[in-house]
């Protein structure tokens, strides 16, 4: 009957035991571990992940294995308090993610003949070296830059903390500023400062987007100022028609047309990317949308001629001739379609 392999049973926190070798012939590594193998209190070997056998092992005085736990795990850290550059108070608290990275060196200079080893007492041994660090860099930064920009005291700290950790075979990966503490008084003024700092950004994020815009337009042939009054008035549709109420119909369509939008678009789409093909067609349409909006407004309001004196009314030829101008200045300009100038002329006349 086979005989099985000895393994190690982990409680949460624990990174180390020792364990007699007693009469065990085969034991089992696993890939998060390490198992060393001391004799006279010496590290004689060090197995890594498989199964191995103590036959051909010298197990003569005291001997017995040392398994080292390698996956990452985390701690909670702390600073009651001490002093920024500028004289605040302040104090700091978070989480940090270690590593074992050398089993050896962690014995050595960690373990030290302990039987048993857990986050909790390393915690303990090392916090006050921990704090060390941490309250060195805060003395030379200000508040703001502790309270508001936590990268630059996370980035100060990394290499202190990593020389402090990898001489005990320990890999320091990651640093967490879970919170802040510093007086009321300052805590409200830094908190204002930060939301204006955030809807800065957000502004100059959305400039660089309209840059970026306008800058497409141009290279496409677009007039800026056209396209921003093409913008204007699809967010603001009441602006078109006071617009027609201001001018008359030919100068208030003279103003919103783009019509350098469809010079040379042939030629230039060839060189276009497929961004800035698709950008034009959508001022192509928005172009036409506008146009048809125009023209249905001009023909559901009566056509008014020029204002005559009360005492001499102008006569019915001059009225029809007025509106049959207007309308062939549309169908001249593109704004009406062959047909619609055709049927609105019919009725003219026939009204006529």
């Amino acid at each position: 009957m086979p005989i099985s392999a000895y393994t190690v049973e982990w409680q949460p926190g624990e990174l180390a035991k020792i364990v007699d070798v007693g009469r065990i012939p085969h034991f089992l590594v696993n890939e998060y571990e390490r198992c060393l193998f001391i004799r006279d209190g010496k590290i004689y070997q060090e197995f890594g992940a498989g199964r191995h056998v103590t036959s051909n092992m010298p197990l003569v005085g005291s001997s017995q294995f040392v398994y080292v736990r390698l996956r990452p795990f985390e701690f909670k850290w702390g600073l009651p308090e001490t002093f920024s550059k500028d004289n605040v108070r302040v104090g700091a608290f978070g989480t940090m993610e270690l590593q074992i990275s050398d089993s050896k060196l962690f014995y050595t200079q960690v373990l030290a003949g302990k039987p048993l080893y857990n986050t909790q007492m390393l915690r303990a041994q090392l916090m006050d070296n921990i704090q060390g660090v941490i309250r060195s860099e805060l003395s030379n930064l200000d508040v703001k830059q502790i309270y508001v920009e936590r990268d630059v005291l996370i980035s100060v700290v990394r290499a202190k903390l990593q020389e402090l950790f990898s001489v005990r075979g320990i890999d320091y990966k990651r640093l967490e500023i879970q919170g802040v503490n510093v007086p009321d008084n300052i805590k409200e003024a830094l908190e204002s400062l930060k939301l204006q700092e955030i809807s800065m950004m957000k502004k100059k994020s959305e400039m660089s987007v309209e840059m970026e815009r306008m800058k497409m337009a141009q290279e496409m042939g677009i007039d800026a100022l056209k396209l921003k009054e093409m913008e204007i008035l699809e967010k603001s549709p009441d602006i078109l028609g006071k617009k027609y109420e201001k001018e008359s119909y030919q100068e208030a369509m003279q103003a919103s047309r783009t019509s350098n939008v469809n010079v040379g678009i042939t030629g230039q789409q060839q060189q276009m990317s497929p961004e800035q093909q698709m950008w034009q067609q959508q001022m192509m349409m928005q172009q036409q949308q506008r146009q048809q909006m125009a023209t249905r407004q001009w023909q559901q309001q009566p056509m008014q001629a020029a204002p005559q004196p009360v005492a001499a009314a102008a006569p019915a030829g001059d009225d029809i001739g007025s509106k049959l101008n207007k309308l062939k200045g549309l169908f001249e300009q593109g704004l009406i379609s062959e047909q619609e100038y055709a049927q609105k002329k019919q009725e003219l006349m026939s009204n006529f």
